[in-house]
């Protein structure tokens, strides 16, 4: 069955591609335009890369076979998993046609996200600009190709030159962020109503950062790019991904600090661990707060299959962290006041952390074979010690200055790796550094 669809305007692009598919592992064959029917001749294939010869022809009638295809497609009930738009590396040929030709026969709960840079080929786009061996593109030999000439470099212009789509961007500075903070630019873009979204990237691991990032994003899109950021996202398709270890790492990351958010945006770029973030404001409601508990373990537990690292975090960006004006209307909870008492504001985050204590112990107890647990801030690692019903920490090494790896003393998880860090406490790397600590011990 075809799980990836390939739709160039050129032979030679329907190859590059494939090519890069079956690197994947992806037995992939390569046709001219039309398609041939899903069920005969493209049965034992998981990839398919379609040549519509349609560059050098009139924008009408290629935004027709681009369009034609993708129908073929749905009206065969064999809808692959993933459908690219091969683009050209200079952006020659019908670019914002074809595009316009696929959306329309997809329907509108589709957006195209467009990545055209080729790293390892001199292309990069920076600021949305596409840069060819550090030049301009249209300071190059695009300019002067004789059928398709190329005459300007921002990415966005050259496409709408062929379609009233609303464009978007993501910059440079979203995609090196990375994790929750570029789901969220890519989130916002569609939001926006954009259905053609352009992102910058400069490096290999700038493209497979957005392609992992459109993994946890609720739109259905397709790929536009001259290959390599088709092959990311099509590795990490179902039953393509390397299994992850069997031992997971727990965390439980009740700190809400600006450098624990930045670590954690790290450590989602560089490891991809399986994280949930728990509702603090439900956490601190009795009636809400179970209900939150069980969610958050439930979700957990459906992913554990994604990653070696899983985990619940209290916040991923400032406006999760709650304001003293928040504070005292849940202290309002407990007693009728209208500021918080001195004292009270540690007794209202004993609630959160005690929370998130106990949606990563639920979890710890569902796993067969833990690797051991990370926990960030103080007030964190004392909940954690509490619900485990452990007595004390073997102390065994210090990773960095203030965190900590040790072994549970006494409840039922004893002699488990356990390491804790400091809300505040370490580089961008720190978190990351600390997990590895426990996945080499345990190995």
């Amino acid at each position: 069955m075809v799980e990836v669809l390939v739709i160039a305007d050129d032979l030679t692009g329907a190859n590059a591609t494939g090519v890069l598919l079956s690197k994947e592992g992806f037995r992939t064959a390569s046709f001219d335009y039309p398609l041939p029917d899903f069920e005969s001749e493209l049965a034992d294939f998981a990839a398919a890369a379609v040549n519509t010869a349609s560059r050098g022809i009139a924008a009408g009638k290629a935004r027709e076979r681009v369009e034609k295809t993708a129908a073929d497609i749905l009206e065969s009930g064999e809808l692959p998993e993933l459908i690219n738009k091969r683009l050209d590396s200079t952006l020659r040929g019908n670019i914002g046609a074809e595009l316009d030709g696929l959306l329309a026969a997809l329907g509108d709960d589709y957006a195209a996200v467009v990545v055209p840079a080729f790293p390892s080929s001199g292309r990069i786009c920076v600021g949305g600009y596409l840069l060819v061996n550090s030049r301009p593109l249209e300071r190059t030999g695009a300019a002067e190709d004789p059928k398709t000439p190329v005459n300007k470099s921002f990415v966005p212009e050259i496409i709408s030159r062929q379609t009233g789509r609303q464009i978007g961007r993501v910059e440079l500075r979203e995609v090196l962020a990375g994790g929750y903070r570029l789901e969220e630019a890519l989130r916002r873009r569609r939001q926006e109503g954009c259905e053609i979204i352009v992102c910058d990237a400069v490096e290999e691991e700038d493209i497979d950062v957005i392609a992992r990032a459109l993994q946890n994003i609720e739109f259905n899109f397709v790929t536009a790019d001259p290959g390599p950021f088709t092959r990311a996202a099509a590795s990490l398709l179902p039953g393509r991904k390397k299994a992850p270890s069997s031992k997971k790492v727990v965390m439980a990351v009740g700190s809400a600090t600006e450098i624990t958010r930045e670590q954690l945006d790290y450590l989602e770029v560089n490891r991809d661990p399986a994280l949930v973030k728990a509702d603090v404001k439900k956490l601190l409601q009795p009636e809400l707060r179970k209900e939150e508990i069980s969610r958050c373990q439930n979700d957990l537990r459906k992913r554990a299959g994604e990653s070696s690292i899983i985990g619940v975090v209290s916040a991923r960006t400032r406006d999760d962290v709650l304001s003293d004006e928040e504070l005292e209307t849940f202290a309002d909870f407990d007693e009728d006041i209208n500021q918080l008492e001195p004292g009270e504001e540690e007794e209202i985050m004993e609630r959160v952390t005690s929370g998130i204590a106990e949606i990563a112990a639920g979890l710890l107890a569902g796993l067969e074979e833990p690797a051991g647990i990370f926990v960030s801030g103080g007030d964190n690692v004392k909940a954690m010690l509490e619900r485990l019903n452990a007595r004390g920490i073997e102390v065994e090494e210090e990773i960095i200055p203030l965190a900590v790896r040790g072994r549970l003393i006494g409840g039922e998880f004893a002699g488990l790796s356990f390491v804790s860090k400091g809300g505040l406490i370490g580089d961008e790397d720190a978190m990351e550094l600390c997990i590895d600590k426990i996945k080499a011990e345990e190995e």
